[in-house]
């Protein structure tokens, strides 16, 4: 599988249950970053994503191959749970507001006398 930063962007997202901060020591957290690092794909958050009693741990994380439009990332930190929430905001370089025909009621020609006239004669019951 190889993916590139051809102006696509991908984000692979999840509970890796591999700690990015235990690279100098493990080899199954070295491996797991190599592999995606040679798909182009670089984690965007660097702070830990859970915090157990004494512990903390970067586990979850969002894979992105293209960094440079990395606008935001990080923790939502809440007390919800000992995981926290990960966000990344990514610019984008296409214009995504597409021209939307908009259709509206144009009032300028409505009388009122008429229409109060055109309620009188509703049957409501």
């Amino acid at each position: 599988m190889k993916f590139s930063s051809s102006g696509k962007n991908l984000c692979l997202l999840g509970d890796f249950n591999l700690c990015l901060q235990k690279i100098e020591n493990c080899r199954c957290s070295q491996d797991f970053s190599l592999t995606f690092q040679s798909c182009f794909l670089l984690p965007s958050i660097d702070k830990p994503t859970r915090i157990h009693k004494n512990s903390a741990s970067l586990i979850e994380n969002i894979f992105i191959n293209n960094p440079d439009q990395v606008l935001n990332s990080g923790n939502l930190v809440t007390d919800v749970s000992d995981h926290f929430s990960q966000i990344c905001i990514l610019s984008s370089s296409k214009d995504k507001i597409q021209n939307h025909k908009i259709k509206k009621c144009d009032f300028s020609h409505l009388s009122p006398e008429r229409f109060k006239n055109d309620l009188a004669e509703i049957d409501w019951n």
